[in-house]
């Protein structure tokens, strides 16, 4: 039996349409890069704001 994976999935975010993807469970997930573009910043912002202790 094959192994689910995640399918890439366009999300519907207010008056926004966002790549994200759907997991095999039904629910969806973005990456850091998906999510940083999503707002109108580069990956390294998103990575930089994960890796703050505060």
């Amino acid at each position: 039996m094959a192994e689910e994976k995640a399918r890439r999935a366009m999300v519907q975010l207010g008056q926004s349409e966002v790549e994200g993807f759907m997991l095999p469970d039904g629910s969806y997930a973005m990456s850091q890069s998906q999510a940083a573009e999503a707002v109108g910043l580069v990956e390294r912002n998103a990575r930089d704001f994960c890796a703050q202790k505060r």
